[in-house]
């Protein structure tokens, strides 16, 4: 008589009949089914740091006073680990598979998410690994990602507005937007301001030709007349609140002059 002791999902058997819910995915790409084959596998066990971050707490001593003098708080950076079980049928087998993941953890930032998970991201930089020793053919392995950036985003969401109106936005802190613009004509100049917060985009084409399509990407730094795809940053006016610029829920975005169609990329920030 056989006896089959079923497979918990995150429990690695030696074959994936039931595939990880924890799988760990960087920049689209799922960790466990890239280094999955006949002859070997890769399972996501467990993840750890994906709950809400720990805070710095600044303070200062006082003399002849119990403890100490609250002056305020601010995010920790993010530690997340993610333990594996890799195998294969031989150790040079094994190293190929920890190569393909050196070639993908070697970008300075990742987006970093789960397949539980699957419309958050994490940025981060990969800062560690735990592997078998070099006579194995199998075990257990942890990454380590440092996430300089503490929070969590929700994968990016496209929608047409316009001029003035009230935004409804999935996030639970202010965004940065990207705004892909189109104007009625060819415009050497125009003006984004949040109407709530005051802050203000402005920009003046100072040499070359106008255009009347532009995308004006606060989240990557990015300001370009998307039909000649020329770079326009030179045409951002020093007083623009650039590197400040954000949108949030029940605020209003004014263009003038108004565009003729707007359409607003963001990524939902969350703890």
């Amino acid at each position: 008589m056989v006896t089959v002791i079923p497979e918990l999902p995150g429990q690695s058997s030696g074959r994936l009949i039931i595939k990880s819910p924890f799988a760990l995915i960087i920049d689209g790409i799922n960790i466990d089914d890239l280094l999955t084959d006949s002859t070997g596998y890769f399972e996501t066990l467990t993840v750890s740091g994906r709950e809400n971050p720990a805070y710095n707490i600044n303070s200062k001593d006082v003399s002849s006073r119990d403890g100490a003098m609250y002056l305020s708080k601010n995010l920790a950076t993010r530690e997340i680990k993610v333990k594996g079980y890799i195998q294969d049928i031989s150790n040079a087998g094994l190293q190929t598979r920890l190569s393909k993941l050196a070639k993908i953890f070697k970008k300075d930032v990742v987006k970093i998410s789960f397949a539980d998970d699957p419309n958050y991201l994490f940025y981060g930089t990969f800062s560690n690994i735990e592997v078998p020793d070099d006579a194995e053919i199998q075990g257990e392995v942890v990454f380590t990602f440092y996430c300089a950036d503490p929070y969590k985003y929700r994968v990016s969401q496209t929608l047409t507005i316009s001029n003035s109106q009230v935004l409804t936005l999935n996030t639970m802190f202010p965004v940065c937007p990207i705004l892909d613009l189109t104007f009625s004509s060819a415009v050497t100049e125009f003006t984004i301001q949040n109407a709530q917060t005051g802050l203000v985009v402005r920009y003046k084409k100072l040499t070359g030709t106008s255009d009347a399509t532009f995308k004006v990407d606060v989240l990557n730094g990015v300001l370009t007349s998307t039909v000649n795809k020329y770079d326009q940053l030179s045409g951002l006016v020093l007083t623009s609140d650039w590197e400040d610029f954000k949108i949030d829920n029940g605020q209003q975005l004014v263009i003038t002059p108004a565009p003729t169609s707007i359409k607003l990329t963001y990524e939902g920030v969350y703890l």
